[in-house]
C-alpha cells in the first residue's frame, strides 16, 4: 500500500480544495459531495477553472427522474478552448503532450504547437463542409497528430468517432456506417509490435463499405508517397 507523504498531501488539489471552502477532513468532504451534489460540482468547476462560453443555469436536474438527469442546464462549453488554447495562453512553451514509438523515438509538443497544429486541421476540416454535429471518423496510430484530430473536431463542435487502429475493414466501416460519419480521418500506415500496418488501405476498403464517407483526410505517418485512389476523395494532411 502506498501512502502520500506530508508534503504530498500538502500540494495536492484536493487540499487546496478543502481549505478555500473550511473542510477539515476527507470523509467531511465525502459527505458534502453526497450531500450537496450540485453545491460539490459547482465548486469543483470553479476550483478547477473551467470555462463555460455561455454560463449554465442550474448544475444538476433531476426533475425528469434520476436516470434522466442533466447536468449544467443551459451552459455551453468547448474541449478544445479548455484543454488546449487556455493553456496555450498561459503557458504557450510547456510540454502539451509527449509520443513514444516503440522504436524509443520520442516527440514532444508544447501547448503552442498544438494549438497550431489543432487550429490548421480545424480550418481543414472545415473547408471540407465539416460543421456543428456532423461525425468525423478518426482511424489513426497513437499520435500527436491524433490528439489534434480530436481537439480539431471539438474546436468545431463536431461529433470525433474514435475507431481502434487495428480494427480490419468490416469493424471500421461498421463504426463509420453507424455514427453516419461524413470525413474519415486516417494515417497511410501504423506501427504495431514491428510491422507495419497498411491503414490507408483497410481506410478505403471501410470507406467504400460504409457508403457514408465523403473524404479521406491522410497523415503521412511513414513519410512515404499516400497511394492515391482513382477518386478526389483522398486529401492529404
Amino acid at each position: 500500500m502506498w501512502s502520500p507523504s506530508a508534503d504530498y498531501v500538502e500540494r495536492a488539489n484536493v487540499t487546496r480544495f478543502m481549505r478555500a471552502h473550511g473542510i477539515e477532513s476527507y470523509d467531511e468532504l465525502v459527505a458534502r459531495s453526497v450531500g450537496d451534489v450540485g453545491w460539490f460540482w459547482d465548486a469543483v468547476v470553479h476550483d478547477l477553472g473551467i470555462s463555460f462560453l455561455t454560463p449554465y443555469e442550474r448544475v444538476l436536474d433531476t426533475s425528469s427522474g434520476v436516470e434522466w438527469a442533466t447536468w449544467f442546464s443551459g451552459g455551453r462549453t468547448n474541449l478544445a478552448h479548455q484543454c488546449v488554447d487556455v493553456w496555450a495562453d498561459r503557458t504557450p512553451e510547456s510540454v502539451a503532450v509527449v509520443w513514444e514509438g516503440e522504436d524509443q523515438e520520442v516527440r514532444r509538443v508544447t501547448y503552442r504547437e498544438l494549438r497550431e497544429l489543432t487550429d490548421r486541421l480545424a480550418h481543414g476540416l472545415r473547408s471540407l463542409g465539416v460543421g456543428q454535429r456532423d461525425a468525423v471518423g478518426i482511424f489513426m496510430p497513437m499520435a500527436i497528430e491524433t490528439v489534434a484530430a480530436v481537439m480539431a473536431c471539438s474546436k468545431l463542435g463536431a461529433i470525433w468517432v474514435p475507431i481502434f487502429s487495428g480494427f480490419g475493414p468490416e469493424a471500421v466501416a461498421a463504426r463509420l456506417a453507424d455514427a453516419s460519419a461524413k470525413v474519415l480521418i486516417t494515417a497511410d500506415d501504423s506501427r504495431r509490435r514491428g510491422k507495419t500496418v497498411p491503414m490507408k488501405q483497410v481506410a478505403d476498403r471501410a470507406a467504400d463499405e460504409a457508403g457514408c464517407v465523403e473524404r479521406l483526410l491522410v497523415w503521412s505517418r511513414g513519410g512515404e508517397a499516400v497511394p492515391a485512389k482513382p477518386s478526389s476523395r483522398d486529401v492529404l494532411w
